[in-house]
């Protein structure tokens, strides 16, 4: 869908330990990778039923000529940045010429269902601060496979704490998982802006304020296993703030 390079790093002093051969090893493997890539390209085609088979809720549309030029624009600020360096403009130029030289290859086609639109979820909004929290579950075996997730996921047997603060959430201690959440009616929503994602979520709460939830699908089944495979029970108020 993209081109896409990887670039593996080391820092001096852990290369400068390294023997010859060692080294060779390394510049071997890296030309032995660069000529497979090459020569075992996968077409557009190939690379869309991936994206589309993934097992998440995704959408595949084509592009318009507007929208592609809008693309271009939007990059252009960057290309000025880096063209200022006389080297990377030589190499930027070279890569026009190659695009330029290249016949384009046959257009992709999103296969039928690569569609899915989010839950339309409506209701009577209630407050956030209705279930401010601290909750904890523990990921389980049993609950990999209630959403159809591996049962030998590196996290299970991990516990996972979630902070609720009148309409913040935080998952765990990286503030890569946080963003805002809204209650309708039985529903909690998470906006999730890391992620760019929004997951919905049925609840009910019990006496202890403990909620019992269940995805509302469609979802990723590694978020289905994360957020929605074992009740979470309430362990106390909110102790610490969430962004």
């Amino acid at each position: 869908m993209f081109p896409k390079a990887l670039t593996l790093f080391a820092g001096r002093s852990a290369y400068e330990r390294l023997d010859d051969d060692q080294r060779a090893i390394i510049s071997r493997a890296a030309r032995q990778t660069a000529a497979y890539a090459a020569a075992h390209p996968l077409s557009e085609s190939a690379l869309m039923r991936n994206f589309c088979g993934g097992g998440r809720p995704v959408t595949a549309v084509a592009a318009s000529r507007g929208e592609l030029a809008a693309l271009r624009r939007a990059a252009q600020p960057v290309y000025t940045e880096l063209e200022r360096d006389s080297r990377t403009r030589a190499l930027i130029a070279a890569l026009r010429d190659l695009k330029a030289r290249t016949p384009a290859g046959t257009p992709a086609h999103a296969p039928r269902g690569c569609a899915h639109e989010a839950p339309v979820t409506q209701g009577r909004a209630l407050s956030p601060s209705t279930v401010n929290g601290t909750y904890r579950w523990r990921l389980t075996e049993e609950g990999a496979r209630s959403v159809g997730a591996k049962p030998e996921d590196e996290d299970i047997g991990s516990v996972v704490t979630m902070t609720l603060r009148d309409g913040g959430w935080q998952l765990g201690e990286d503030k890569f998982y946080s963003g805002r959440y809204s209650i309708r009616r039985d529903r909690l929503i998470f906006d999730w802006p890391s992620a760019g994602t929004v997951l919905t979520f049925t609840f009910t709460r019990d006496d202890s304020g403990s909620l019992d939830i269940a995805p509302v699908l469609p979802m990723d089944r590694g978020d289905q296993f994360v957020w929605g495979s074992a009740p979470w029970r309430r362990v106390g108020p909110p102790v610490r703030a969430v962004p």
